[in-house]
Parts: structure tokens; C-alpha cells; sequence
């Protein structure tokens, strides 16, 4: 790659809660990552439990 060219990338951060319906596409998305980016570091998700109160 030239040392000129330059990369833009679009980093957005969504936050909900969710219901698992495919227990085996999220255990993929969580270890492979999702999209194009992510040999720069996006498509990564980060996940939390939540209270049930």
C-alpha cells in the first residue's frame, strides 16, 4: 500500500439490550467480529448480563 493513501472509517457504538435467538451466530459474531474493518480494530462487540430484578 502507497504511504500517501489514506483510510477513512466510520466507527458508530450501539447500546440496547437484545434476545438471543441464535445462540450459535452470536458465539460466531462475538469470536469473528462482523463487517469489512475488522483488521483495523472494528466490528467488535462487547456484551454485559443485566439485573433481573
Amino acid at each position: 500500500m502507497d504511504s500517501n493513501m489514506k483510510v477513512k472509517l466510520l466507527a458508530v457504538t450501539y447500546e440496547g439490550i437484545l434476545t438471543v435467538t441464535d445462540a450459535d451466530a452470536l458465539r460466531n459474531a462475538l469470536v469473528n467480529g462482523i463487517g469489512r474493518e475488522k483488521a483495523y480494530g472494528m466490528g467488535l462487540m462487547t456484551l454485559a448480563g443485566i439485573k433481573n430484578d
